[in-house]
């Protein structure tokens, strides 16, 4: 039972290191055991709340890629290191690089007002500015607070429904702000970025799917890399991704790798590899994709 346990936890982790530094090449010795180290983290991972894990780290040394635990539950089939997986609330950094492209192009303004861009919106939008989106503090109340979670029935009830990003902040807005005046405080939205896909939208004519597409997945090669709208389905290899349930009062894990990732939109329903992060916050941070003093302008305190 204590393995059931773990398992409810969560499904599948992954992570994505890039690591820049001048050191000299490390003796084999030391990369062995520098390697050994990754593993045994990565194992520790599985141990506590896992079905399976991959990591990927590049650094001087070179690129390390490794898995464990299972890529499904009941079989011994490896994580594959080069996996497909939902990545979830790192979907925002590539919304935020997009707008941020747009602040740098001219074609939108980090004080400019949600109001400007999408009229009757947001109660209060005319306060609240695209800065504020993209650093948590707008005050928008997260949708994510109004809906059902696992392992209840109705969680499982929207596995396949399509949500459009307006049904979503009309949930939003119909719970009063995080705080009474904009930019005051910090408060996690995922709202927030619904509304950058949207403005990404208004002020290009075209999706922020498409955005992404055309400004960073194309240009950077992450083969990998896709934004689904509304398929439920993650392409191979990939592992399987398990949820707790509650179909009859006990939860159990339940294979979830299929899933209408509308219901997070923009602020979470892209899929990725382990390669193509890495790839991505490399360009993002040695300024291929944007000037350095935009991530300043944009998240400092103002």
């Amino acid at each position: 039972m204590k393995r059931v346990h773990r398992v409810l936890v969560t499904a599948t982790a992954a992570f994505a290191v890039v690591v820049a530094s001048s050191a000299a090449v490390a003796a084999p010795a030391e990369k062995a055991t520098d390697r050994r180290a990754l593993q045994a983290r990565l194992d520790h991972v599985v141990d506590v709340a896992a079905v399976g894990a991959m990591a990927e780290v590049r650094d001087e040394r070179g690129v390390w890629r490794g898995s464990s635990g299972v890529a499904r539950l009941g079989t011994d089939r490896a994580v594959p290191v080069r996996g497909r997986f939902r990545v979830g609330s790192i979907s925002k950094t590539f919304v935020a690089t997009v707008v941020l492209q747009l602040v740098d192009e001219g074609e939108l303004g980090l004080d400019d007002t949600v109001e400007s861009w999408l009229p009757r919106v947001v109660p209060g939008g005319d306060g609240m500015t695209v800065r504020q989106l993209l650093n948590h503090t707008s005050g928008v109340y997260d949708y994510v607070r109004t809906l059902p979670m696992p392992p209840g029935r109705e969680f499982v009830a929207n596995r396949w429904r399509t949500w459009t990003p307006d049904e979503l902040v009309a949930r939003a807005v119909a719970s009063p702000p995080t705080s009474e005046t904009p930019g005051a405080e910090y408060a996690y939205s995922n709202t927030g970025y619904l509304l950058l896909g949207q403005i990404i939208e208004k002020a290009t004519g075209h999706s922020y799917a498409d955005e992404i597409g055309q400004r960073i997945i194309g240009p950077l090669r992450l083969g990998g890399t896709s934004v689904p709208g509304t398929s439920p389905r993650i392409p191979n290899p990939r592992p399987r991704a398990y949820l707790p349930v509650e179909p009859g009062g006990t939860a159990r894990p339940a294979d979830y790798t299929e899933m209408n990732p509308s219901l997070f939109g923009a602020a979470g329903e892209m899929i990725s590899t382990t390669r193509d992060l890495n790839r991505f916050v490399a360009a993002l941070l040695d300024g291929t994709l944007i000037p350095a003093h935009l991530l300043d302008d944009a998240f400092c305190d103002q």
